[in-house]
């Protein structure tokens, strides 16, 4: 009897054929972002930038995200939230958007579009980003069944490439100064000039202004002018003196000195002292676009404020004897002591006798 083979080998039986399932791998998903705000993007070095104008009368705001690790052809539900943040924490929610986006492939890039935003004066901003897919994406329980989905975030308070930092308001500088003259050792005051006195029509005399300033800008450089002049009827007539120096105003508020040296003056005449200090950088802000386009002037120019004024009057002053070299006081004390030096000898004299 011949013995008949049979087989059935067909490799596209599905009754026949076994399948193993692959092993699940979860999708290690990724996100960075950069902002946009206005004209000017945020990098790893430096946030976007925004002029307080703009910020003022709204400015676009729109967020590109780039993922790494999403799984391809998924969509996942994306939202964005523009928040106000202080010292690396988050103080406001300014706006949030979602929205539904598809992973074209596994790496890509989406935008997420704030719309126009009014932002605060010096104020910081930063975008926080989070993705979650719409199906289970991921096995948590290595059943190698995947059981909750993907979610990928980027919430850096620190990270510049998503920070908006907004101008801070300029405010002009409102300073002001008042000086005080020193003539030889006479100092002027609220009530009274500083005073010099000569012997003869004119007379040569130190005069120091010490100038006191406030609402400077603490650090800045001004170029401080002081000029003597001699007044008539409580006008300038003629400058006798002038002397620009620079100056640093170490706080806001302070003092500076001018030394004009030794000036000659003369009797019956009276004096004032004028002083300007302009800043070397611009520092006021004239045309309302928050930044200074011009020099900060503060002056003193009163010619009857008799705390920078000196007055000189011809009078006596502490003089020499031809012969002794002493002053006159002293040699009128000699002379009292001899008259009576010679009357006690004269007593005595005729006691004697």
């Amino acid at each position: 009897m011949q013995n008949k083979k049979l087989a059935h080998e067909d490799p596209n039986d599905k009754a026949q054929t076994v399948v193993v399932e692959k092993e699940h791998v979860n999708p290690n998903g990724s996100i960075g972002t950069t902002v946009k705000a206005g004209d000017s993007t945020g990098s790893a070095d430096a946030a976007a930038s925004v002029s307080l104008p703009d910020a003022k009368n709204g400015v676009s705001v729109v967020d590109t995200i780039s993922y790494k690790g999403l799984v391809a052809g998924e969509t996942y539900t994306v939202t964005g939230t523009l928040n106000r943040v202080e010292n690396g924490e988050v103080k406001e929610e300014i706006a949030t958007v979602t929205e539904t986006k598809v992973a074209d492939a596994a790496e890509g890039t989406w935008t997420i579009d704030f719309g126009t935003q009014v932002l605060e004066a010096g104020q910081t901003y930063v975008v926080y980003e989070k993705a979650i897919s719409s199906s289970n994406q991921v096995d948590t329980d290595n059943d190698n069944k995947p059981d909750v989905p993907q979610s990928v975030v980027h919430e850096d308070p620190n990270d510049k490439a998503q920070t908006v930092v907004v101008d801070k308001e300029h405010q002009n500088p409102e300073g002001s100064m008042k000086t005080t003259v020193k003539a030889g050792d006479s100092t002027g005051s609220a009530d009274k000039a500083a005073t010099v006195t000569t012997s003869t029509d004119k007379t040569k005399v130190n005069v120091v202004d010490t100038i006191t300033y406030e609402g400077l800008v603490a650090g800045e450089k001004y170029e401080v002018t002081g000029t003597l002049y001699l007044v008539e009827n409580g006008e300038a007539k003629e400058a006798i003196a002038t002397v620009t120096e620079t100056k640093t105003a170490d706080a806001a508020n302070g003092t500076w000195t001018i030394d004009f040296g030794s000036v000659e003056v003369q009797a019956g005449k009276s004096y004032v002292v004028f002083e300007k200090g302009v800043s070397v950088n611009a520092l006021v802000d004239t045309d309302n676009d928050n930044k200074p386009d011009s020099k900060q002037e503060v002056s003193h120019e009163d010619p009857k404020d008799k705390s920078q004024t000196v007055t000189v009057v011809k009078g006596k002053t502490p003089g020499k004897n031809v012969f002794t070299g002493l002053n006159t006081n002293t040699n009128a004390y000699i002379l009292i002591a001899l008259v009576s030096l010679g009357a006690i000898l004269w007593i005595v004299k005729r006691r004697k006798a």
